[in-house]
């Protein structure tokens, strides 16, 4: 008889578990805790590494929405600067001018008006100062006043931070008025622009918890705080802790850096988190040498997150340790669930793609030897994303189960139903031996999902496509009869959703005809078969630069026009849409080059970008250097995205547009209106125009909801500081109310359809700016 060496494992007294226990928990201890500190580390060090990050780009953010507030400012007192009253010695209109400057300005808080010796002529505020010297006025500004009064009509000078009548701090912007013929200065026109509605952007954009006391502020060349989120700081060293000259510290912890992050100990001897950007004063005002800073409690920021780590870190040992202890016992158990997760959806607790695949191969097998036929049914819920994007996942999980529900008690025992895809079930019908049934079974399914479904007290209506193939008639293997019942599918939502087909032959036409442009597609720009068109987008007010939209055609050599509806999808679904819009982008340069160099005219052209295009890491740098290298800007360059870009939220994506934008090149929202863009979006990305889709243009009138949407549309820009494209105008009426909103320009087939080339440059030959 063999001796039994571990009795211990022949007991069934429990030793064992007791045992295994104590070794799973050894086993797991030493790990977890080398483990806990490691990631614990790991992670304050990439926090914090994010956070810093996170703040350069905010205030870079920041630091643009300043710029772009100040230069509005100066365009807004250059074209007040040209009204006609202001060149008459009528005072008492003069006066009732510049009063209405201040009531339609939120912005300028005073304006002043002086003669040639520098007597105020008239004031906007009721304590006038007529008739007093602006020398006297604004004494520490002179040798600016005397700028202004030596500066060509349209140049803008502006003060230093100084304190207004109004008692708040803010600026001076001067400009010259010219006589008619401009070639005289005769006036000087003064107006005060305080800093009121730059603390309320700051406070506007202050998008952080409270408790972490984020501070953004904007501070000058010594490092007071001129504007804040907080009041409590203004007028104070924004850093006492750093140096008396906060801006020289900044430049040299950050490497002369004009947009950075650095982080260093206060007062308190606690670590902050600082993020700056300067203003492109050079491009605005010398006087405008100030900086945008943000600062944020470092260890208060990764208190939470520590606190978490740690959390998750000793949950892991827990887990791990009931894990462990418990594998003995569990072994079968979990054998089961390995099974079961591999071949059925863990939502619907269906059959998934790979045991569908099984039951099909075995159907197939069964029809081969009864002489009966097989029916594969593709359904595809219509409108479910809509399900999921308002009432949210957990209510799309449910109408899953229920559908799959409805579906199940409509089957035989001998079919079977599975979950394939995120809203896609099948259907085999087995042993189909009359048509008419197939028709029957299809009409059920259709009318069943019909039917309301209850979730979260709400009434869910959705509806089904369905797509159907026969074995053996549309395919005698699994790979052809899934093919031909795909096709079926796609030919029912083509035609309006909430239907079933048959697969027929002219699908397959169809599915060849896709193949053949996907195919011909490559060859297509080797062979001179793409052409570029440009349509006018036509200003409502005088421009100097002309603008267009670059749209591609296709000639066939066999198939003759070939649709960008029809071939777009096609090219992004092939990942040919970046080299056809890299061809798009390089046509339309000469194109600019060649107008600008032999008509000296002006252009700005919009392209289109897919979002598969911002993939490609050299979209940017490639762009760039073929505009230097034809002599051209930005300014010559619109880019026109989607809102689908928008709701990817892609760093990738978001930080290719801000690069757009640096070099000059103008960013457009297309189609806006039709899908889930935010405000916030708008914000963060910078876009500068809007287009208004077609939909909302085509049925416009007076008093119409179309109107007044497009109205609020135009509001909601001119606050934002953005400009409007209405697309699709085609009438007279529509252009006319259109131009009554203040929409910047318009663009459709009322002005000019899409033009080859050379008819283009007879157009902009022929037609005003």
């Amino acid at each position: 008889m063999k001796k039994d060496f571990l009795p211990i494992f022949r007991n069934d007294d429990g030793r064992m578990s007791i045992f295994l226990a104590i070794i799973s928990v050894m086993i797991a201890i030493i790990p977890m805790t080398v483990l806990y500190f490691a990631v614990n580390n790991q992670a304050k060090i990439t926090l914090a590494d994010t956070l810093s990050q996170d703040l350069e780009e905010k205030s870079f953010l920041i630091k643009n929405n300043v710029e772009r507030f100040y230069r509005q400012r100066m365009i807004d007192l250059k074209n007040l600067s040209q009204a006609d009253v202001l060149e008459t010695d009528n005072f008492s209109a003069i006066t009732q001018y510049i009063q209405e400057i201040t009531e339609n300005s939120p912005y300028f808080v005073d304006v002043e008006i002086a003669s040639l010796n520098g007597f105020i002529l008239a004031n906007s505020s009721e304590s006038s100062d007529q008739g007093l010297s602006i020398y006297e006025h604004y004494a520490h500004l002179k040798d600016l006043i005397d700028e202004a009064f030596s500066s060509e009509q349209g140049k803008v000078i502006i003060s230093p931070l100084t304190q207004l009548d109004s008692g708040n701090l803010g600026v001076v912007l001067m400009t010259p008025v010219t006589n008619d013929s401009n070639t005289e200065v005769i006036k000087l026109l003064l107006v005060e622009a305080s800093l009121e509605p730059i603390k309320a952007l700051l406070k506007e954009l202050d998008d952080t918890e409270p408790k972490f006391r984020n501070s953004i502020s904007l501070i000058n060349s010594h490092g007071l705080v001129m504007a804040s989120n907080d009041d409590s700081i203004l007028q104070q060293q924004i850093l006492p802790e750093l140096s008396f000259d906060q801006k020289l510290m900044i430049k040299a912890k950050s490497g002369n850096r004009k947009v950075g992050h650095f982080r260093f100990l206060d007062g308190n001897h606690e670590q902050v988190i600082l993020g700056f950007a300067d203003l492109a004063h050079e491009s605005i005002s010398p006087n405008l040498n100030w900086t945008v800073v943000i600062t944020a409690p470092y260890e208060k920021i990764l208190a939470p997150a520590e606190k978490l780590a740690t959390k998750l870190s000793l949950a892991a040992i827990a887990v791990a340790i009931i894990i462990f202890s418990l594998m003995y016992f569990a072994s079968r158990k979990i054998m089961d669930a390995i099974w079961q997760k591999a071949n059925f959806d863990p939502i619907t607790k269906l059959p998934n793609r790979r045991l569908f695949s099984d039951r099909l191969a075995q159907s197939l097998q069964l029809s081969k030897r009864t002489g009966h036929s097989s029916v594969l049914i593709y359904i595809d819920l219509d409108r479910f994303k809509e399900v999921n994007d308002s009432l949210g996942h957990d209510a799309g999980d449910q109408l899953l189960i229920e559908t799959a529900d409805r579906i199940a008690l409509l089957l035989h025992e001998s079919d079977s139903i599975s979950r394939v895809g995120g809203d896609e079930f099948s259907v085999i019908l087995n042993e189909v031996i009359e048509p008419i049934k197939i028709d029957r079974m299809a009409e059920s399914i259709i009318t069943s999902l019909n039917n309301p479904f209850y979730i979260k007290g709400n009434a869910v209506f959705i509806s089904a496509s369905i797509g159907i193939a026969i074995y053996p008639t549309n395919g005698t293997d699994i790979s052809t009869l899934l093919k031909s019942a795909d096709q079926a599918l796609y030919h029912s939502k083509n035609r309006g959703r909430n239907r079933y087909s048959f697969f027929t032959n002219e699908m397959q036409q169809l599915s060849d005809r896709r193949h053949r442009i996907s195919n011909d597609l490559r060859i297509a720009i080797s062979n001179g078969e793409f052409e570029v068109f440009y349509q006018p987008i036509t200003s409502m007010a005088p421009t100097a630069r002309f603008k267009a939209e670059a749209l591609i055609r296709w000639h066939h050599p066999e198939l003759g026009p070939v649709s960008p509806v029809e071939f777009i999808p096609i090219a992004e679904e092939t990942n040919f849409i970046s080299e056809l819009g890299d061809w798009v982008f390089h046509e339309t340069l000469n194109t600019i080059q060649q107008i600008q160099a032999k008509h000296k005219l002006e252009l700005n052209i919009s392209i289109n970008i897919s979002p598969i295009q911002f993939k490609s890491k050299n979209l940017l740098t490639d762009w760039l250097e073929q505009l230097n290298k034809k002599g051209l800007s930005g300014k010559n360059i619109t880019v026109e995205i989607t809102e689908g870009v928008l709701l990817v939220n892609d760093p990738l994506i978001n930080n290719q547009l801000l690069q757009f934008k640096n070099a000059g090149i103008s960013i457009s929202l297309d189609d806006f209106g039709t899908g889930y863009s935010s405000l916030a979006y708008l914000r963060k990305l910078t876009i500068d125009t809007l287009k208004i889709d077609k939909a909302f243009i085509d049925d416009i009138k007076q008093n119409s909801n179309e109107l007044a949407l497009c109205k609020a549309i135009t509001v909601m820009s001119k606050t934002l500081d953005l400009e409007v494209i209405a697309e699709g105008v085609e009438t007279e009426e529509q252009a006319a109310l259109l131009s009554n909103l203040g929409i910047n320009y318009c663009q459709g087939y009322f002005y000019s359809k899409p033009l080859p080339l050379k008819k283009f440059i007879n157009y902009l030959l022929n037609h005003p700016k």
